[in-house]
């Protein structure tokens, strides 16, 4: 079983100063870490609904890192289940959206 810790660490050793200082949300970060957490253990289901409820809460806001993780996170949980069509979008949205705010692990990580 990978830990999500270790992953994060690398994402913050990759991520750029001007990324890494800008504000995030709690609340979406929490839904992330969380999801991540059940991605990376036997009970992986509530992931992709955690997940989404972390994109939903972004609706409407500008491209950020956060954003681009979100889109990544769901494309990996829908992925995970087989549903390899349904992902693609989320990980083009996810390449774009770390594109535009220079932030270049979720685009490494696709």
């Amino acid at each position: 079983m990978t830990g999500r810790g270790d992953e994060g660490g690398a994402r913050e050793r990759m991520m750029p100063e001007s990324v890494a200082a800008r504000p995030a949300s709690d609340e979406v970060q929490r839904l992330l870490d969380e999801g991540y957490r059940h991605v990376n253990s036997e009970v992986e289901r509530p992931a992709l609904a955690l997940f989404e409820r972390a994109l939903v809460l972004m609706q409407g806001a500008p491209d950020s890192a956060q954003k681009a993780d979100a889109l990544n996170a769901v494309g990996l949980a829908l992925h995970r289940r087989g549903e390899h069509e349904r992902a693609l979008p989320y990980f083009e949205r996810a390449v774009a959206t770390a594109r535009a705010v220079a932030y270049p692990f979720v685009e490494a990580s696709c």
